[in-house]
């Protein structure tokens, strides 16, 4: 029996599964639910079968006939074919394949790797998922660059608190015409939903791609900004215009133009991106080239985010023929606007810089990033040695794999140690004050959330602090007033209601406006330079502690000299209301 046959056999089998289910035929229905994960368009998106952590993935992909677009005029730059996909002796049918023109002209004539743009939700089959999604794309690898390169930036990205789409490491076979062609891809989540579900408060928003010269935002062409997606119509969403003049505009006043750009633009999470993958070493992404740019103006907070469009982007590779920006941002020129005014502005640079010296600490793990190198290796060898070399000439040898796997791990430890003595040159340090614990959510056998939430700072330094004209920005607005010392290993409560902690072995004060969001949100600390001292960005969903939210415990910090800006450094309090006034050593 062919693969086609057999899965429109699986396919028949799920369809009259779920037509005789109400009638009460409990072995069909338990073969529809067997298969409903999979393919059905109810099920949640399962990042961890289709972007595992350290696993490659096999597919197969039978491409059939040359299909047009069913409206409109057809795309005269990608060529569509239906297509039935193979993953776990389990088949997608009737899915739409797109391969750019120029690709696959390429691959006829030389036998090139060529990208495919996978919708298992098509016209022929609306309803069928990949595991809950319904768009995936396959971007073949450079050979001179790493092959598990671009998952583990956007990985690294993630783990640093930045939104960021998911890959894997994936062997896909194609079959077409009678050839069989082997090629390594990065499987990508693309831009849109469930991404923007994922990843940011709403995912109703104004989504655009932003093209040619515009990525450098010295000029605005408004025909290069694409809407991928309109924001629903109760929300009166913004043209990224706005952001484009902000960006033009006179910075007489420093802290005028700040506060104006961080209304429209999240300007701290653009930095830490920016830290990140300046820290990586990575050569491609916005600075650099012109990589398309995705924005999401997101109504939750009213602002546009910048999506991080690495189409092949890399870990540091020496042969790299595109240098990476300087770490002190000093190779950066008027053409690459957003970099320069952010550069220029000594508040927005010190906070970068400070992101610098926190991905030293937790970015640029090599233990860890050494880990899921050799387990990616450990994985793709395997079905190299299987794996007819003579059908892809562009599949690496098992030599020449184990070569580059020895030449990524040599090039992480090289760039921690150009961080290292970048961060020791610089004299950068970590900030003694740190946010230590958030009481968000209280339960309700403790009462109102305004009379119990609370922020607590530590002082995790050897000198006294002096906090005044320190504020939060985001999460609580509050500026901490004149006189407002912390020693060495002392704690500082801020609450909505001081009243409820005066018996606290610290001192209490109490913000007067703002409240922390029940959902989730960015607490935000500045000095009184309007550099950011701390952030934490919490969520009430998992891998955040549940216990958090409503159950009783307060978040709590794990080990203060950590970066805590995501949640691996958090945990849930073992008392009720958590433990205001003190750290756990």
């Amino acid at each position: 029996m062919g693969r086609s046959e057999l899965g429109r056999i699986v396919s028949l089998l799920c369809v009259v599964a779920a037509v005789v289910a109400p009638q009460g035929q409990a072995d069909l229905m338990s073969l529809g639910v067997l298969f409903e994960p999979s393919h059905a368009s109810d099920a949640d998106p399962d990042y961890g079968v289709a972007f595992p952590d350290r696993d490659v993935l096999e597919l197969e992909i039978d491409l059939g006939d040359r299909q047009s677009e069913s409206e409109g005029s057809p795309d005269p730059f990608v060529v569509i074919f239906g297509a039935d996909v193979h993953f776990r002796d389990l088949i997608w049918s009737q899915v739409q394949a797109v391969v750019p023109v120029e690709s696959w002209d390429a691959w006829q004539i030389d036998s090139m790797p060529f990208p495919i743009h996978l919708r298992f939700s098509s016209n022929a089959q609306p309803e069928q998922r990949f595991y809950g999604f319904s768009e995936l794309e396959l971007l073949p690898l450079d050979p001179a660059l790493a092959i598990g390169g671009m998952k583990h930036v956007l990985d690294t990205l993630r783990r640093a608190g930045i939104p960021a789409r998911q890959a894997a490491i994936s062997v896909v076979t194609v079959h077409h015409d009678g050839r069989v062609f082997p090629m390594i891809c990065t499987l990508v989540e693309p831009v849109g939903s469930p991404l923007l579900d994922s990843q940011y408060d709403e995912d109703d928003g104004a989504l655009y791609a932003v093209e040619g010269v515009s990525s450098t935002f010295s000029t605005l062409d408004p025909d290069a900004l694409v809407l991928l997606q309109a924001a629903d119509e109760e929300w009166d969403a913004p043209s990224p215009a706005v952001l484009f003049d902000l960006l033009r505009a006179p910075t007489v006043d420093r802290v005028a133009w700040r506060l104006a750009l961080e209304q429209v633009f999240d300007v701290y999470e653009f930095l830490r991106l920016l830290a990140a993958r300046v820290v990586l070493g990575t050569t491609q992404g916005y600075g650099r080239t012109l990589e398309p740019v995705h924005l999401y103006w997101d109504p939750g907070d009213e602002r546009f985010h910048w999506i991080p469009s690495i189409h092949q982007g890399s870990m540091p590779i020496e042969t790299s023929p595109i240098p990476p920006i300087a770490l002190d941002l000093s190779n950066v020129d008027a053409q690459w606007l957003l970099l320069q005014r952010l550069a220029e502005d000594p508040a927005y640079f010190a906070t970068y810089l400070g992101y610098v010296e926190e991905a030293l600490r937790g970015t640029l793990d090599v233990p860890r990033m050494h880990a899921e190198i050799r387990a990616v290796y450990d994985t793709l060898i395997p079905l190299l040695e299987r794996t007819d070399p003579t059908l892809g000439p562009f599949l690496p040898s098992v030599e020449e794999a184990h070569l580059e796997m020895e030449r990524l791990l040599a090039a992480v430890e090289g760039r921690f140690a150009i961080v290292e003595t970048f961060v020791w040159e610089r004299r950068l340090r970590p900030s003694p004050i740190v946010i230590s614990e958030l009481h968000y959510n209280p339960s309700l056998d403790q009462g109102i959330d305004n009379n119990f939430e609370f922020v607590e700072l530590y002082n995790r330094g050897s000198v006294t602090v002096d906090l005044t004209g320190y504020r939060f920005i985001e999460g609580l607005e509050f500026a901490l007033p004149p006189g407002t010392k912390l020693g060495p290993g002392q704690c500082l409560l801020i609450s909505k209601r001081a009243q409820t902690y005066r018996d606290a072995p610290c001192e209490v004060q109490q913000w007067a406006r703002g409240s922390l969001s029940n959902g989730g949100e960015v607490v935000r600390l500045l000095d009184r330079e309007g550099v950011e001292v701390d952030s934490v960005k919490y969520d009430d969903v998992a891998p955040w502690p549940e216990q958090a939210d409503a159950g009783g415990s307060s978040l709590e910090v794990v080990d203060p000299a950590r970066p805590n800006f995501t949640y691996e450094n958090w945990r849930a309090s073992e008392e009720i209301g958590g433990s205001p006034g003190w750290v756990s050593p």
